[in-house]
């Protein structure tokens, strides 16, 4: 008989820490799973590596980015898979076109686009596939950005459902939408249908749908749902 209880806890090095991406495993998957590096931070594994001779391993650079994809170029790569669609690039304040781009699944909400003649930046503040537009917004701070409210297909939870969701129907606990982020306090709604709705306490930038949402609570990694809508943002309240 498997054990009961099984539960998802932070590793000691907050900057390697996995339980992000270990978020939607299952029980039976996490009771046959060890960890044996999560009481050590990164440097400690390296000081154990070359005092066992394994200098190879203690010298060893980081990797970076996507290990699938290497060196290659992201938007050649992903243009391989999903073909380009031209679209319009439209100013969210003033409403007019100001470019053009070649798919909006080569970009992500919060990422920089390069204007020529601007000496503000730009980034990404919108995307609809419907029509392929892709609407912009000066500076990082624009309110088109920023929001507080998201929701999510039923989640995942590691344990079980925490009680306070059974009896009331809300949670307060933190979340994070990527991995390192720090982690946003957050109010969660369990609906009928047992989506969420999640409040988040303070404005957080650039959420869009079809991320993760990840919850903890304390040392304790909790479980995970997909983001099915996020918004209105701050600017959609006031226009």
């Amino acid at each position: 008989m498997w054990m009961q209880g099984v539960r998802l806890l932070k590793a000691k090095d907050s900057l390697k820490d996995q339980s992000f991406f270990l978020s939607n495993v299952n029980q039976i998957a996490l009771q046959k799973t060890m960890f044996p590096l999560g009481n050590y931070t990164k440097a400690e594994v390296k000081n154990i590596a070359k005092e066992n001779g394994f200098l190879n391993i203690a010298r060893r650079k980081e990797s970076m980015g996507m290990c699938f994809i290497g060196s290659r170029n992201f938007s050649k790569f992903i243009s391989q898979y999903i073909p380009n669609k031209s679209g319009l690039c439209i100013q969210i304040d003033s409403g007019n076109e100001v470019g053009r781009h070649s798919g909006v699944h080569q970009w992500a909400m919060g990422q920089r686009f390069k204007m020529g003649g601007q000496r503000t930046r730009q980034f990404i503040c919108g995307i609809d596939s419907s029509t392929q537009n892709l609407y912009i917004a000066t500076g990082k701070s624009h309110p088109s950005l920023w929001g507080q409210f998201l929701r999510t297909y039923k989640p995942h939870w590691i344990h079980s459902i925490p009680a306070e969701l059974t009896s009331n129907k809300i949670l307060f606990c933190d979340f994070r939408f990527r991995h390192n982020q720090p982690l946003a306090p957050c109010k969660l709604l369990r609906l009928p249908s047992d989506n969420l709705v999640i409040n988040v306490m303070v404005p957080i930038q650039s959420i869009a749908k079809g991320q993760f949402a990840v919850f903890y609570r304390g040392n304790e990694c909790l479980g995970s749902a997909k983001i099915t809508a996020a918004g209105p943002s701050l600017y959609s309240l006031t226009h």
